[in-house]
């Protein structure tokens, strides 16, 4: 009677193999990034999306930058409802998130499951950030504004406001986590 079962098992662990590949349906769940790998928000400076549509595409590093998976997002401007570009990504390892900045706003991606944590709106938009060496707290600057929003990574909440400067542009967080240094962008005329 064991052997049956057995068999019967195994017969019917074959037929759902058969059924998945010849759908391409995954059998199993999504892959766990092990490695290194290149993380790549599209669509960049403008909103094209004939080179990867609007989200995250992932490549592996050690494989020759091979494809690995493709995450969509939403993103879309609030006014004419069309995918906005990306100005900034970064990456909490501890968190298992990347962050991704449009014009308007912050979102927070798993890396595991792909899916959208959540999307915030950034009240005078967003622009370059980055994120602490300890994954929690981010630097995100204004778009071109006067002030730097400091916010929680886990909840998209602001902690605070850094007030005082001119046309806030790129953030970069110190590896040792003590220092924070930004770009400020200076007046074309």
């Amino acid at each position: 009677m064991k052997i049956l079962l057995r068999l019967a098992a195994m017969l019917m662990l074959g037929v759902v193999v058969f059924f998945a590949l010849a759908w391409r349906v995954p059998v199993k769940p999504a892959t766990v990034l092990n490695g290194r790998y290149l993380f790549a928000a599209v669509p960049g400076v403008r909103d094209y999306l004939g080179y990867g549509g609007h989200g995250l595409l992932i490549f592996d590093i050690d494989h020759g930058h091979k494809f690995v998976k493709r995450i969509p997002f939403r993103g879309y401007h609030p006014k004419n409802g069309q995918p906005s570009n990306i100005k900034g990504i970064a990456v909490s390892i501890p968190l298992h998130s990347v962050y991704v900045t449009t014009l308007e706003g912050l979102q927070r991606v798993d890396l595991i499951t792909g899916k959208l944590i959540w999307e915030k709106p950034i009240p005078d938009g967003c622009d370059r950030l980055s994120i602490s060496p300890d994954g929690k707290t981010m630097y995100l600057p204004s778009l071109e504004s006067h002030y730097w929003n400091v916010i929680d990574c886990e909840t998209g909440a602001i902690i605070k406001r850094l007030d005082g400067f001119n046309a806030s542009h790129n953030t970069i967080y110190a590896l040792s986590g003590k220092h924070v240094t930004w770009r400020i962008l200076k007046t074309r005329r």
